[in-house]
């Protein structure tokens, strides 16, 4: 949790001319709360900051001093962490295990952390001005975020404005709830890979797609793995190097020579995945071309109930080295809107790697289709049989539950298309995505 702390008078005074001196007495109250709020946590400063403490770090709190030039040099005072940035400051407290990070000054490393999507407090004490020592004061006219909300208290006679971003709720939290939901209500169970789940049956969420792109923010989702392997499955190919040479190797685990060969497949060369997923889409039954024929259904005839694609083929079954997950989607036109909304099947849902990807997917290839079809992307529904989170994911995923949501980000397609198969990943732009950092897991195998 990141936080600024720091004081001014009544006219915005920050500090003397000087920079190394508050321009009021010591306010006890003041001081009390700076103590209490820092204390056995991170504090992170500038140069001059520094300086106006004389150079001595403040006791029993980690000291993170931002200097470019006390870096370059190797200048390292006695309990005192050099780094030459904020971001390398916070990521540095981060990595030492520190929970609460604090920002108290300058003005020029306030202002930058005023824009950190991970600030979440702010706290400023207005000092009376009947403290005030010196009129050859530096004012800092900050400027608070829009999305925090204030309250004020008191200080002795003094006053704290406390700043607190708002909550956001976007439809994200359908699925923290469905991680919760598997978390407290999961039953254990053993699994294909030997690593085992706490897994739920029968699970169902809707997320509005119209205004924002569910590109999930409780942790960084891999884009460019997402629009990559969406669009090698519109292509119908089934060799997943042409994955690998992109640099997204999500299938690398289960194309393995040593997965195919476990899963009897000895005939498959090492990186293919056989007639799943894509060529199913493309090449059903070695006949039937689902996605186009899918296409040209919303334009003929919008309000049919036939606009339906499978990847599951049960003559495929044991040719393949994973039989689809997310194994079929049906797509409905609106009469009233002239949106286009999705409902996907899983039989099998991995919560925590697997899900994020999907939801994105679906949505983009809803997105997509819209494109060709001229219709607006609507709802995006997901049915969910078997929802589990994997015995390794565990902590993981408590650790994605504690984050709070941020504002969903947009999707461009940049140019007109005509084709389904003409799209590439230069085509869409994702704008607005700040998520939480990656949390890393091994996939299960």
């Amino acid at each position: 949790m990141i936080n600024i702390i720091f004081a001014v008078d009544q006219n915005n005074n920050f500090c003397t001319s000087d920079n190394i001196s508050l321009p009021w007495y010591n306010v006890k109250e003041d001081l009390v709360w700076f103590k209490s709020c820092t204390l056995g946590n991170a504090v992170i400063m500038g140069k001059g900051t520094f300086s106006s403490l004389c150079h001595n770090p403040l006791k029993d709190r980690y000291n993170i001093v931002v200097s470019k030039s006390l870096f370059s040099q190797g200048i390292y005072p006695n309990n005192v962490t050099i780094c030459e940035s904020l971001s390398t400051a916070i990521n540095n407290a981060k990595e030492k295990g520190y929970k609460k990070i604090f920002i108290i000054g300058g003005i020029q490393l306030i202002n930058e952390a005023l824009l950190h999507p991970e600030l979440e407090n702010i706290y400023i004490s207005i000092i009376n001005s009947k403290y005030t020592i010196r009129n050859d004061c530096i004012k800092f006219n900050y400027k608070i975020p829009k999305n925090f909300t204030s309250t004020i208290s008191e200080l002795g006679d003094n006053l704290l404005f406390t700043y607190t971003k708002d909550k956001i709720i976007t439809d994200e939290i359908k699925y923290i709830d469905l991680v919760k939901d598997v978390l407290n209500n999961g039953e254990s169970r053993d699994d294909r890979t030997g690593v085992g789940t706490i897994s739920v049956f029968g699970r169902h969420f809707t997320m509005d797609i119209s205004n924002s792109f569910p590109l999930l923010t409780s942790k960084r989702v891999f884009w460019k793995g997402v629009a990559e392997e969406l669009l090698f499955f519109i292509s119908g190919k089934t060799d997943t190097k042409i994955l690998e040479n992109k640099g997204v190797n999500i299938w690398k685990g289960n194309t393995s020579r040593e997965f195919l060969d476990k899963r009897g497949l000895t005939n498959l060369q090492e990186g293919e995945y056989g007639k799943s997923y894509g060529y199913q889409w493309r090449h059903f039954g070695d006949k039937v071309d689902q996605l186009q024929e899918l296409i040209e259904g919303i334009k003929k005839d919008p309000y049919s109930r036939r606009h339906y694609m499978t990847a599951w083929n049960p003559l495929e079954l044991n040719n393949i080295p994973l039989p689809a997950c997310h194994l079929s989607c049906q797509f409905y036109v609106s009469p009233y809107s002239n949106k286009l909304s999705c409902q996907v099947y899983m039989r099998s849902c991995d919560i925590f790697l697997g899900l994020p990807f999907n939801i994105s997917s679906y949505a983009l290839l809803t997105y997509m289709i819209g494109h060709l079809t001229n219709l607006q992307p609507d709802k995006l529904s997901f049915c969910l049989g078997d929802a589990h989170i994997y015995k390794s994911h565990i902590n993981q995923c408590k650790e994605l539950i504690s984050r709070d949501l941020r504002e969903l980000p947009t999707l461009n397609i940049k140019r007109k298309v005509e084709c389904i198969d003409d799209f590439n990943f230069e085509d869409f732009e994702i704008v607005g995505y700040k998520p939480h950092p990656t949390i890393k897991a091994e996939m299960a195998v």
